[in-house]
């Protein structure tokens, strides 16, 4: 079945891959300000299904998209807009319990929705300074919700409760579930 990924992601496209899906990657590019009183969980659901309608109204296409923030005292991290703000989230997250939210939402070419929105926790990892070191050096934090990957290493972050999927950006066990019933 051929879909529309409705993100850049390139860890996204790879699960996709892994998924043995045939797809083509358009962006979509909308307003991802929260709105007053969302919850960390409200906004990656809106967004996912945002990008995923947009590409849907303009292509007519089965569209797969989702959205990734990591929730800290109930305020959304998103990517840091550069190092300083990076350091500042990592710091944060040695007195604080971190929750990562993904929604993962799949538009079928009749226009069906599907959605998932899942949580996992996540704490600091105990590396040394040589593994710092490394992950500033190679400016591991860009383009990362919350200044991290799962999958980079070193990886500042571990999950202490939840699935992987989540961390990773993308639902790909309710995916594989969904592409048997679309």
């Amino acid at each position: 079945m051929k879909v529309i990924l409705a993100s850049r992601s390139p860890e996204r496209a790879r699960i996709l891959e892994d998924l043995g899906f045939t797809f083509d990657v358009i962006s979509a590019d909308i307003d991802e300000s929260p709105l007053t009183g969302e919850s960390v969980q409200e906004i990656v659901l809106r967004l996912a299904l945002g990008k995923a309608q947009h590409i849907h109204t303009l292509h007519q296409a089965s569209v797969i998209a989702a959205d990734t923030l990591i929730e800290l005292e109930g305020e959304a991290l998103g990517q840091p807009k550069d190092l300083s703000e990076a350091k500042q989230m990592l710091e944060r997250y040695k007195s604080n319990f971190p929750r990562v939210w993904t929604s993962t939402v799949w538009i079928s070419k009749k226009g069906e929705v599907h959605s998932n929105v899942e949580k996992a926790d996540i704490v600091l990892n105990e590396l040394n300074v040589t593994e710092w070191s490394q992950f500033w050096d190679k400016e591991l934090w860009k383009k990362r919700a919350g200044a991290f990957s799962i999958f980079d290493k070193p990886c500042p972050l571990k999950i202490s409760q939840g699935n992987l999927e989540v961390v990773r950006g993308i639902n790909s066990k309710w995916l594989k579930e969904q592409s048997k019933r679309i």
